[in-house]
């Protein structure tokens, strides 16, 4: 599976299935350290997409 892959699937568990983050790092085999930062990250190129296309 590709990086870009388990970005999207940690970030869909997390937020769309409110799985627990040390859930989603077993499922993927990551630590809950990694998901974390994933989580963080994603969410800063979520914002900035957001306000660059003006929704906020």
């Amino acid at each position: 599976m590709e990086d870009h892959q388990i970005i999207e699937l940690v970030f869909v568990r997390r937020y769309f299935f409110t799985e627990p983050a040390a859930a989603v790092a077993e499922r993927y085999g990551l630590t809950e350290n990694n998901v974390m930062v994933i989580l963080c990250r994603t969410r800063k190129k979520l914002r900035l997409a957001l306000t660059k296309e003006g929704y906020l």
